[in-house]
């Protein structure tokens, strides 16, 4: 790990100066909300794969974070452990590229 986020307007400066591999992204988050963590880290090169962790899985949330550019939505309660095997896959498809 190599940051985290207290709000939405943390993250999105988290993310921009520290350049993650990964972003693991709530869609509520007080101050900024996930959809609009997303919207300024959709152009980053390299973009980080962000994933979007929720309690609210509805199918609305879904097809707006894939418009933004979402590469995964998780609910919490039933998917969480499929992030930490994207983390992993992510990860290891990075080193061998490196």
């Amino acid at each position: 790990m190599v940051g985290e986020a207290r709000d939405g307007e943390e993250a999105v400066r988290i993310i921009r100066s520290l350049r993650p591999d990964v972003a693991l992204i709530d869609i509520r988050m007080p101050n900024r909300g996930g959809l609009s963590v997303l919207e300024p880290i959709q152009d980053m090169d390299p973009r980080p794969v962000a994933i979007v962790l929720t309690n609210y899985p509805s199918g609305a949330y879904r097809d707006r974070c894939m418009q933004l550019k979402a590469d995964h939505f998780l609910d919490k309660a039933t998917e969480f452990d499929q992030a930490v095997a994207i983390v992993r896959d992510v990860l290891a498809t990075r080193r061998a590229l490196a």
